[in-house]
């Protein structure tokens, strides 16, 4: 209810003026009221209602005060309002402004001089207190909108919030337009984004797969690391952009993407128009919609012009459309550099894939030869057990020929009972081997993602392998489970994993820590610390002590130390 009567507030600009006149009329109304009391009583009754009996008798007092207060009221609107709109006179001298000519520049050290303002309270604590669905939304929220807050306007704050309400209703929203109108699908399919890659698919239905969300938060955290070089770097001017501006300008320049058909009403569109339409004409349309609810906005022209010349066929020349328009290029290339990725990754499943059946197809065939031979050598001594005969007299010897020895002799000295041993110690090796080699590692699919430092706190039971201390290593079960994979050469599910045979090698060579009969993992605290700020999440993981595992303590501390994992660490869930 709070946010509603607040969002009211902002965003009609004459009611907030309305309501604050009429506060402070009252005010002047209550003081006047209050001096008159004391004059015709004698006594001090701040009590509004008690004054009644005073003023009933001496009706000239309300004349008094209703012709007081509009007076003092007027009074004091017309003296600021002179103080708002008077024209000083500034006297300058020639020669302070002589070096426009002469080109005669005192070189003195420049210092940019960023305005703060102040929000109510109500303000401050709804955008505070304001949850997305997105979890990028909500954390470039927290980052750059609440952390900077003090720099932006009343109106601005406002309109931020109102874009990124839009993004976060339409998470499922493409990054690529959905009609084929458009100029910036043919701008996608001419680019060698995926040159090198036969997959049979366009650039735009590749693109697809980035959601128009994610698109917008890699053009605006370009765009705001584009912004701060030049505040640290460029020359200030009065013309010199605004950490707001860039926002709005960024967060604005895809959202005609959106094709909802409330919001379309709103503009005076509809899905058949629209369809002709760039969606840089949509995008404008939306963000005016966005000014018109708070009356007037100083960007508006600036910002409209950077949105549609963001897709422009050479680099625009305004300042504020160069940054957006680099900051879109941008993004694209590190949206397809992700996605080349998750390319690569799929065709080395394919080819691991393809391996694996081939190699199961080969120990099939080798399995059934096995087979055969074992089932003619059962054969064959069957039919020697029946072919034998004793006598009470004597005993028959039956004779061999040469050949069936020679076939009896290789089946005995079949490596098939061997074969079985020999495959389990093979596998416990480089089981124990390949463990080691997956200490303090993501997964395929942290990998794939190509994560922040701090990322990994988001999903730790999807995106962590494997993590130590001093003393032990821990596995997730998505760790462990592609470990097992790793060795078997094939996917495993998750039901398979529950009574797998290595668990029970790993059990018996006392390489995982059982809490009880059966139960092998414990939930414990990713904790994630960096200089000001601490960040936690509980997830399962299986233990190993590095004792058993005939694993160097120091030299793999010092390699955690190393790795992307040196700022996380573990701690038991239940201290």
């Amino acid at each position: 209810m709070i946010e509603l009567v607040v969002k009211f507030l902002y965003r009609y600009k004459y009611v907030r003026i309305l309501l604050k006149q009429t506060i402070f009329y009252f005010l002047l109304m209550y003081f006047f009221g209050l001096l008159l009391n004391l004059y015709l009583t004698k006594e001090l009754d701040l009590n509004f209602f008690n004054w009644i009996d005073s003023f009933h008798y001496n009706p000239t007092a309300i004349i008094l005060i209703l012709v007081g207060i509009t007076l003092c009221f007027f009074t004091i609107t017309l003296y600021f309002y002179t103080q708002l709109n008077h024209n000083k006179k500034i006297e300058i001298k020639l020669e302070d402004i002589a070096h426009i000519w002469t080109n005669e520049i005192e070189e003195v050290e420049k210092e940019r001089i960023v305005k703060e303002y102040n929000h109510s309270p109500f303000l401050i604590r709804a955008i505070n207190d304001k949850i997305y669905n997105s979890k990028r939304i909500q954390r470039f929220n927290s980052e750059n909108i609440i952390s900077n807050i003090r720099y932006f306007k009343d109106e601005e704050l406002y309109i931020i919030n109102e874009v990124l309400a839009f993004l976060d209703n339409n998470l499922k929203v493409s990054s690529v337009p959905s009609y084929n109108a458009d100029t910036e699908n043919t701008y996608i399919n001419d680019q060698n984004y995926f040159k090198e890659f036969n997959t049979g698919k366009s650039n735009v239905k590749l693109l697809s797969q980035i959601s128009l969300v994610e698109h917008t938060i890699n053009v605006v955290t370009h765009a705001i690391e584009e912004f701060r070089k030049i505040e640290n770097e460029g020359e200030f001017s009065v013309d010199s952009l605004k950490l707001s501006t860039v926002i709005i300008s960024a967060l604005s320049h895809d959202i005609g993407k959106i094709i909802n058909n409330n919001f379309l009403k709103e503009i005076g569109l509809d899905e058949v128009i629209v369809k002709d339409m760039n969606h840089t004409d949509i995008s404008i349309a939306y963000f005016k919609n966005f000014i018109e609810k708070i009356g007037n906005f100083d960007e508006k022209e600036m910002i409209s012009k950077s949105i549609k010349e963001h897709h422009g066929s050479t680099l625009p020349s305004d300042k504020l459309s160069k940054l957006i328009f680099i900051a879109d290029k941008e993004a694209r290339k590190k949206e397809s550099r992700e996605l080349i990725i998750e390319l690569k990754q799929a065709a080395q499943e394919k080819i691991e894939k393809y391996e694996r059946e081939k190699k199961l197809s080969d120990d099939k065939i080798q399995n059934d030869k096995l087979k055969k031979q074992l089932e003619e050598k059962n054969a064959l001594i069957k039919e020697l057990e029946n072919e034998k005969k004793i006598s009470t007299a004597q005993e028959e010897i039956v004779a061999i020929n040469e050949e069936e020895y020679n076939k009896a002799k290789s089946i005995v000295s079949s490596e098939v009972i061997n074969k079985v041993e020999n495959d389990k110690e093979r596998d416990t090796e480089k089981l124990i081997e390949f463990i080691k080699k997956n200490i303090n590692r993501y997964t395929k699919r942290g990998d794939s993602l190509v994560l922040r430092e701090k990322d990994l706190i988001d999903n730790p039971k999807d995106f962590l392998k494997s993590i130590s201390d001093e003393e032990n290593i821990y596995f997730t079960y998505q760790g462990i489970k592609e470990v097992f994979e790793h060795i078997e050469e094939k996917k495993l599910a998750f039901n398979d994993m529950k009574d797998h045979n290595f668990f029970k090698i790993l059990k018996e060579l006392e390489i995982i820590h059982f809490y009880n009969e059966t139960q092998f993992y414990k939930k414990f605290n990713i904790n994630y610390i960096n200089v000001d700020e601490k960040l936690s999440n509980v997830v399962s993981l299986i233990k190993m002590p590095m004792n058993k595992l005939n694993i160097d303590i120091e030299n793999m501390i010092e390699e955690k130390m190393n790795s992307p994992i040196k700022k996380y660490f573990i701690t038991e869930a239940n201290k």
